[in-house]
């Protein structure tokens, strides 16, 4: 049997991303959802419950040091998405994958990008609908 890749997931509540991508790594048998934090705990409880996942935090540094992902999910509110980026980056995964915008200013962007670099870690930004038919007509016409 192939590897199974070791999801983790930071930031569960607020507008429900986290089980957007949740669903999709479930539905792949090569991902296996290891563990969550959120400081909200009702949060946590509810989606670990929901995704049948035990290893349950509030803590991103203590989940990351605990669970070592290979794929860290970060759905937080965008004020901490380098913060955490850096952090997550530190501990090594594979990849993470981070809900935009990417960060506050270019600042933040080019240091989580440096961490990602020095750490051997795949950065994604989930601008999954970027190629949806408004936000093309969008462009051309800003464009024009």
């Amino acid at each position: 049997m192939a590897k199974k890749y070791r999801v983790a997931f930071i930031g569960v509540g607020g507008m429900g991303i986290a089980f957007y991508h949740a669903g999709c790594f479930a539905a792949d048998d090569r991902a296996e959802l290891v563990a969550c934090c959120d400081i909200n705990r009702k949060a946590v409880d509810k989606f670990c419950s929901q995704f049948d996942i035990a290893d349950r935090y509030e803590d991103a540094d203590e989940m990351l040091a605990a669970t070592s992902p290979d794929v860290v999910v970060i759905g937080t509110n965008e004020t901490v998405h380098a913060r955490l980026t850096i952090l997550a980056a530190g501990h090594s995964p594979r990849a993470i994958l981070c809900e935009k915008p990417m960060a506050m200013n270019l600042g933040e962007a080019d240091a989580m990008i440096a961490a990602c670099e020095a750490n051997g870690v795949l950065l994604l930004i989930g601008h999954q609908r970027r190629y949806n038919t408004q936000y093309a007509v969008a462009k051309e016409r800003l464009d024009a």
